[in-house]
C-alpha cells in the first residue's frame, strides 16, 4: 500500500499509522493488543461505537439474503423514508457510497436546474478530493492572499488547474462577501457545511445562513448544505434543523450509517427529479443492501434519548478539557458541539473562520495528541473530537486524567 494507508488522511499521525485488530464500543485494540480511547470515531463516522449490535444483527440479516442485486430492494425504500422523514430539505433523494461522490452531483444538479456555471465554496471547508472541488480546503496563509479576496489554492500535486475554472473562493461567515459575489449574477450554487466542521467547529454567525438562503433566492442561485460531518451528528435532523435554516440541496455520508459506506444527496423535489430527466447520476455500490440494513438500523437507534445521553457526556468532556487546559496555563480555544468539538492551541479568541484557525500553533498541538496516545487516548491532530454513544461517564473520566497527564507533560 502507498504510504502504508489507503487514504492520505491516515498518514502524518505521530508515531505513525497504527494498526487495529477491532474494535469496541469507544475503544480500539491494536495489533500489540493496546486498548486505546477513540475519539477519531472513523473521522465522525461511528456515532454508535465500532460494535453497535442492533446494526450488526441488521447487517448480518441482509448479507444472508444476498449482496448486490443491481435492482431495488424494500430496505432501500425503508432507509429513504427515515431520511426524508428526518432531514428538513429532504423531499426526494438519491444514495452514494461517498460524500465526494455526492458533492459532485449536487453540484452537476445545480448547473443542470440554473444554466449557470459558477460555485461558490469557503476557505477551510472540504467537498471531497476530486478536482474541481478541492480548492483552498487547508491553504497556507502565505499563498491564500488577503482576507477580503482569497487565493484559490490548489489541493495536491497533479491536480488539473482547469477544474478550478468554475470555482469562486470565498471567507466563510462574512454575508455581505457572498452578497456582493452573487450579485454577479452567475453563481449556480453556493456549497458550504452549515457548521465549519474540516477545521474547527465554528457555528455560523448569527443571521449568516438565513441571509445567505436570502441572498441565494434573490440571485437565483441553489443553495447547498455539506453536511457530511454535522448530519445525525448535530441532531437527528442534522445542522439545518438545530440553526433552523432548510437549504435546497443536502449532502450526507459518514455517520449516516455508523461506518458503512453510504452517502446521500437529497433536497427539493424538483431538483432530484432532474436525475429522472438527463440529468446523469449513477454508481454501482448506491443503496447497495447490506449498507442500507445498516443505515435503517443506524437510524432507528439515533433517538431523542440517544442525543440527550450521549450529548450530556460530550458536552461534560468539552468542558472538563477546557477547565483543565485553563488550570494548568495552556492558552487555548475549545469550541464547538457535544459530539464534535475542536480543541485549538494559542488562540485568544474562538475562531470564526478558516484563517482564525489557521493561526492555532499545531505543533504544540501534535505533542499533546502523542502524549495522549502514550495514555492510551486517539485524537485527530487537526484538533477534532468526536464523541460517540459508548463514551459514557467512566470513559469521559479516564480521557479527563489523561488530558491532564499529556498537558503536564507537552509543559
Amino acid at each position: 500500500m502507498a504510504g502504508g494507508v489507503n487514504s492520505n488522511f491516515r498518514l502524518g499521525m505521530q508515531p505513525g499509522p497504527l494498526v487495529f485488530e477491532r474494535g469496541e464500543g469507544a475503544y480500539l485494540i491494536d495489533a500489540d493488543g493496546n486498548r486505546i480511547i477513540d475519539y477519531y470515531c472513523g473521522m465522525g463516522a461511528t456515532v454508535l461505537g465500532h460494535t453497535p449490535a442492533p446494526v450488526i444483527e441488521a447487517v448480518k440479516r441482509q448479507a444472508e439474503k444476498g449482496i448486490l442485486f443491481a435492482g431495488q430492494m424494500p430496505v432501500e425504500a425503508e432507509a429513504a423514508q427515515l431520511i426524508c422523514e428526518r432531514i428538513p430539505s429532504a423531499e426526494r433523494l438519491r444514495f452514494g457510497s461517498s460524500g465526494s461522490e455526492v458533492a459532485q452531483a449536487a453540484m452537476r444538479l445545480a448547473r443542470a436546474a440554473t444554466g449557470k456555471r459558477t460555485i461558490v465554496k469557503f476557505e477551510g471547508h472540504y467537498h471531497g478530493w476530486f478536482d474541481n472541488i478541492l480548492w483552498s480546503t487547508a491553504p497556507g496563509l502565505n499563498a491564500a492572499g488577503p482576507d477580503d479576496a482569497p487565493t484559490p489554492v490548489i489541493g495536491s500535486r497533479g491536480q488539473d488547474p482547469a477544474a478550478g475554472e468554475g470555482l469562486s473562493i470565498l471567507g466563510w461567515n462574512d454575508l455581505a462577501a457572498l452578497e456582493a459575489r452573487l450579485a454577479k449574477g452567475d453563481v449556480a450554487a453556493v456549497l458550504m457545511e452549515p457548521a465549519m466542521c474540516n477545521q474547527g467547529a465554528i457555528a455560523p454567525a448569527p443571521g449568516y445562513l438565513e441571509g445567505a438562503l436570502a441572498a441565494c433566492r434573490k440571485h437565483g442561485a441553489i443553495l447547498i448544505f455539506d453536511e457530511v460531518i454535522t448530519g445525525f451528528r448535530l441532531g437527528r435532523g442534522g445542522a439545518q434543523e438545530r440553526f433552523g435554516v432548510t437549504p435546497d440541496l443536502t449532502i450526507m455520508a459518514k455517520a449516516i450509517a455508523n461506518g458503512f459506506p453510504v452517502a446521500a444527496i437529497a433536497g427539493r423535489a424538483d431538483l432530484l427529479d432532474l436525475f429522472a430527466d438527463g440529468v446523469l447520476h449513477g454508481g454501482t455500490f448506491n443503496a447497495q443492501p447490506v449498507s442500507m440494513a445498516a443505515l435503517v438500523a443506524t437510524q432507528k437507534a439515533l433517538t431523542p434519548e440517544h442525543y440527550d445521553r450521549s450529548s450530556a457526556h460530550g458536552q461534560r468532556l468539552q468542558d472538563g478539557i477546557r477547565t483543565i487546559l485553563a488550570e494548568e496555563g495552556i492558552k487555548a480555544q475549545v469550541a464547538g458541539f457535544p459530539l464534535m468539538f475542536h480543541v485549538a492551541f494559542g488562540l485568544d479568541a474562538p475562531a470564526r473562520n478558516y484563517r482564525d484557525v489557521a493561526r492555532a500553533d499545531k505543533a504544540a498541538y501534535s505533542r499533546f495528541a502523542h502524549a495522549l496516545l502514550k495514555r492510551g487516548v486517539r485524537v485527530l491532530e487537526r484538533g477534532a473530537w468526536f464523541v460517540s454513544s459508548e463514551h459514557d461517564a467512566g470513559v469521559v473520566d479516564a480521557t479527563l486524567e489523561a488530558v491532564r497527564g499529556a498537558v503536564r507533560e507537552i509543559k
